[in-house]
């Protein structure tokens, strides 16, 4: 549905009109989009005609083609897999959780994008139900596994609690001979019942199992007609329906198995109560370590394409997950006398239209969990050390006209040139993993790297000491535009065969015909990354990256990169 013409035109949009009526394109629906502006708001652009390209500086005819190639550009992704999240196998916990989550986002992501209609929708929802359930069936393993444990753990109490309640009446009133007599006639019957308990729980995961998939599907179903977007809390009220459905299941087998055996040896358990309480050990690692050995770990398991390495979930934020899975459970069982058949089984979930989920604001898509755009972050990761942190630095800033949708909302993106240091972090033994994203997943392309202080007789060692930029990216949202400067240089590659060598603002200082120290003579502002070729008549190879800060430079500093990719600070001059 195509967006009305508004009453009246923001400033943002008024001025982004106005530039493209000065650039003139030659595209017909470029043209087109003018034309409907100038009929619907004739005031606002009144005596705004174009501007030839002679009369404009360098930067100025930069800035106008870099708005029409963003006009012109593609807003479909090449590829379907763009922007796609792959889990990747680790040998230090059980990835079924992540798996899940991917799939499933992967899948709202694919049906909520442009373009969405031509899916065959049966076949996508078809696809995903096969990769959930064969997650999930991971999961309903390590259910079943935790609930043995548990009755295990029961069984073992109530019987010793039987032998000592006898026990305890010896040798007066009642010999040992008669108190073991009578602890073996309570005991000895229920061997069966107990081992009838641990089968059902085994025959009932086979039978959750086998019914997996065509329950998923359903559910992805019900799912789809309702998400206009990929909230985090829907993918967690999706698996939430699952394991409240696999958790109704198991207790259905478990519970009637159990009560003759709780009336026995007198205790009581709750088979579902066990489950929905957050148990961690969906998240658990497989298998044992020999003595002292130490597990390799890689620092993310999670990989998205187009993108790169992203951090797995801590184990906070996993808990959390859970919680919020569970939670339309606490409110169906709360509530149990008012709920329909679905939300008895599935659980209160606002995504397959549950009332009760949307009023309770304890579901994960409860009020207090709507997504906000805003601007990207930077997240540091990987390296064995910690804290690291950092404020991205936008630009090369355009404004965005929907050429599809006239009037639609025009959109402020940028490219991120850099990362102001926040916390440097510390212990780290290696280059951490550096990350970009926007809540709204609209920016993608750019890739950071890290430095950090490998001296150990440096009283910054295992800090970060700066990050520079590999690729900028693009369409990452922006609030507002912003000057950054150049508080220094990284001298990713000294080159080799320099005689002379000049970078336009900067001193280069050439030692053997390497780049060995780079100047920042001229704290001038940027709205993008500057340029920083070397331009030689005889040397090759040298690579060199901004710092970049949001504060201006007092006078010159140097900054100084010594041949195995170690950054500190030389001095300043004021």
């Amino acid at each position: 549905m195509k967006t009305p013409a508004p009453d009246k035109l923001d400033a943002l949009t008024r001025d982004t009109v106005k530039e493209l009526i000065e650039a003139n394109p030659a595209s017909q629906q470029l043209q087109g989009m003018i034309k409907s502006y100038k009929d619907k708001f004739p005031a606002d652009f009144e005596g705004v005609i174009p501007k030839p390209i002679s009369s404009l500086t360098d930067e100025a005819k930069e800035k106008r083609n870099k708005f029409i190639r963003a006009l012109k550009e593609c807003t479909k992704s090449d590829s379907d897999a763009i922007g796609k999240t792959i889990t990747q196998a680790s040998p230090c916990g059980d990835s079924a959780m992540s798996e899940v989550q991917n799939s499933v986002s992967n899948f709202f992501d694919k049906i909520t994008a442009a373009g969405n209609q031509t899916l065959n929708m049966s076949q996508e929802i078809k696809n995903v139900s096969s990769l959930v359930s064969r997650s999930m069936t991971s999961m309903t393993n390590k259910m079943t596994g935790a609930l043995n444990d548990k009755m295990e753990s029961e069984f073992k109490s109530g019987l010793k609690k039987v032998h000592d309640q006898w026990m305890a009446l010896t040798p007066k009133p009642l010999p040992v001979p008669a108190a073991v007599s009578i602890i073996k006639g309570i005991q000895g019957p229920m061997i069966s019942p107990m081992q009838s308990a641990f089968d059902g729980a085994t025959c009932g995961m086979q039978k959750i199992t086998d019914a997996m998939e065509g329950t998923v599907r359903d559910l992805i179903g019900a799912a789809a007609k309702n998400i206009t977007n990929t909230p985090a809390c829907a993918v967690q009220e999706l698996m939430g329906a699952v394991t409240n459905k696999t958790t109704n299941m198991m207790d259905s087998v478990a519970t009637p198995l159990l009560a003759p055996i709780e009336k026995t040896l007198g205790f009581s358990f709750n088979t579902k109560q066990f489950i929905t309480s957050g148990v961690d050990m969906l998240s658990k690692a497989q298998g044992l370590l020999a003595c002292g050995e130490k597990m390799d770990c890689p620092p993310s398991t999670n990989f998205v394409t187009g993108k790169g390495q992203r951090p797995s979930p801590s184990s906070s934020n996993q808990s959390e997950g859970f919680r919020r899975m569970f939670s339309g459970t606490s409110v169906a069982n709360a509530a149990s006398g008012t709920l329909s058949d679905f939300e008895k089984e599935y659980g209160n979930w606002s995504i397959f239209g549950s009332k009760l989920a949307d009023a309770s604001e304890i579901g994960p898509c409860g009020a207090g969990n709507e997504t906000v755009c805003g601007g990207p972050t930077v997240e540091i990761f990987g390296g064995q050390g910690e804290g690291g942190a950092g404020r991205v630095i936008l630009g090369n800033f355009i404004n965005r006209l929907d050429t599809n949708d006239t009037f639609a909302a025009v959109q402020r993106t940028a490219s991120i040139i850099g990362v102001e240091l926040t916390n440097p972090g510390q212990r780290y033994m290696s280059e951490p993993i550096v990350t970009f994203d926007d809540q709204c997943q609209k920016g993608e392309g750019a890739y950071g790297k890290a430095t950090i202080d490998q001296n150990p007789q440096s009283p910054t060692y295992g800090q970060i000491t700066s990050i520079t930029m590999t690729t900028i990216g693009s369409r990452y949202p922006a609030e507002s535009e912003e000057d950054s400067f150049v508080s220094g240089v990284f001298i990713d590659n000294p080159g080799d065969g320099y005689e002379d060598a000049k970078v336009d603002n900067f001193e280069l200082e050439i030692t053997d015909g390497r780049i060995t120290n780079v100047n920042v003579v001229n704290p001038i502002a940027y709205r993008d990354l500057p340029d920083m070729t070397v331009q030689s008549e005889t040397g090759t190879g040298a690579i060199l990256r901004p710092i970049m800060s949001t504060t201006r430079p007092q006078g010159k500093v140097i900054e100084v990169v010594d041949c195995v990719s170690k950054t500190f600070s030389k001095g300043e001059i004021n």
